[in-house]
């Protein structure tokens, strides 16, 4: 399997140098981006029937000898901030000092599909 795959890599890596327009670019990205949703449904699937086997046994970890592969369920806390009480408890001054913010660049590529989904987005945020 990982043959195939490695010959995949060599394929599309051949076939990424010899492109010069930025067409052909966008045409390489958007198949593989469907590749990559497709694998990203499986691995979710996947994750959702190890996590129903893990909790029909109330495992909470597994290890499997053969492949050498760890599962474990945590519990996990996510902790987030209201800005706006924030901003009416703190000063200015405070705020600024515990603000931390960073600049980067980040490449938006946005397909028919991505457009659509934020036209129907847009037209909710001004229905409410």
């Amino acid at each position: 399997m990982s043959d195939v795959i490695e010959d995949l890599n060599q394929d599309f890596n051949v076939l990424i140098d010899s492109t010069e327009d930025i067409g052909e670019l966008l045409s390489l990205w958007a198949s593989n981006n469907d590749v990559v949703k497709q694998a990203k449904e499986r691995e979710e699937k996947l994750r959702t029937k190890v996590k129903i086997f893990l909790k029909e046994r109330s495992w909470e970890r597994y290890l499997d000898k053969s492949t050498n592969i760890s599962v474990t369920i945590s519990k996990q806390k996510r902790e987030t901030f209201d800005k706006e009480k924030l901003k009416q408890i703190l000063t200015e001054g405070q705020l600024a000092q515990a603000t931390k913010i960073t600049t980067f660049e980040k490449l938006n590529i946005i397909t028919p599909e991505i457009r659509k989904r934020l036209k129907n987005y847009v037209r909710q945020q001004k229905k409410i």
